[in-house]
């Protein structure tokens, strides 16, 4: 079965949505048991909740925001720009290409050249 890119990020969205449901519900649990645990001691009247799951709601909406801007913002293709070099070493081949030399010996291997190191 091929999935295409938007069924690919369909699925990637629905299983971030799923992991921040259960990191808020989390997060939540993690600092009111804290609040309780440090905070409060009996005889006072137990806090109100909605601060907290107002904080679990807020780190599940960072990590929604992170993770879509990891998967949305991979769509833009990185425009090549004619006047810079490349960098992943072509340069040289294309250098050596012009001077009418080869880089590839009769096997179609790449032949490394030494560099001078002559002062």
């Amino acid at each position: 079965m091929t999935t295409t890119v938007s069924e690919n990020k369909l699925l990637k969205t629905v299983e971030y949505v799923v992991e921040a449901a259960i990191l808020s519900w989390l997060s939540y649990l993690l600092i009111y048991q804290n609040y309780l645990l440090y905070r409060w001691h009996r005889g006072l009247r137990k806090p109100s909740k909605v601060y907290f799951i107002l904080a679990g709601v807020l780190i599940a909406a960072a990590f929604l925001t992170y993770e879509f801007i990891r998967l949305f913002g991979r769509d833009e293709e990185p425009t090549e720009h004619p006047d810079e070099e490349p960098t992943n070493g072509s340069a040289e081949n294309e250098n050596a290409n012009r001077d009418g030399k080869e880089n590839v010996d009769g096997e179609g291997e790449e032949k490394t050249e030494e560099p001078d190191l002559r002062a």
